[in-house]
């Protein structure tokens, strides 16, 4: 809810409904737990038909064109390497370097996670929507998303 409502109005941000299937029968016993006692009101979480969980209200976000409106005004250095020491304890620092963060910050001990999603157009315009299970798929407008 909190980052819904932050990011709330700004581009690269549509908002969506997630339909999450569970993947097995572990996750169906998660999602049947959550439901009998929901965190969220109906109009964020309801049931599926058939197993699962809707989510209302989840978001779709584009990186390439919200991460430059967040940027207004920030001081941006590209290429360097960073060190705890180097970074301003009074000043909010963020550090986008995907799989080389670790290098980056070696004292934090950080691990990479492998994974892969794969963005692709499409002749064929359809509205936002998203499913979960495991992996996941979006639609927005002409793109696609697989994960």
């Amino acid at each position: 809810l909190a980052a819904r409502a932050f990011y709330a109005g700004r581009p690269g941000v549509t908002r969506t409904e997630v339909a999450h299937a569970p993947k097995d029968e572990r996750e169906a016993d998660r999602i049947a737990k959550v439901l009998a006692d929901p965190p969220l009101g109906l109009e964020n979480l309801e049931a599926l038909r058939g197993g699962g969980q809707l989510h209302k209200g989840a978001l779709i976000v584009e990186p390439h064109v919200l991460i430059p409106s967040l940027l207004e005004g920030a001081e941006t250095r590209f290429g360097e390497a960073v060190t705890l020491a180097d970074l301003d304890d009074g000043v909010p620092t963020l550090l986008a370097a995907g799989h080389l963060v670790p290098d980056l910050l070696a004292s934090l001990q950080l691990e990479g996670r492998l994974g892969q999603v794969e963005w692709f157009d499409s002749a064929v315009d359809a509205p936002a929507a998203a499913m979960a299970r495991g992996d996941y798929a979006l639609a927005l407008g002409k793109r696609r998303l697989w994960g």
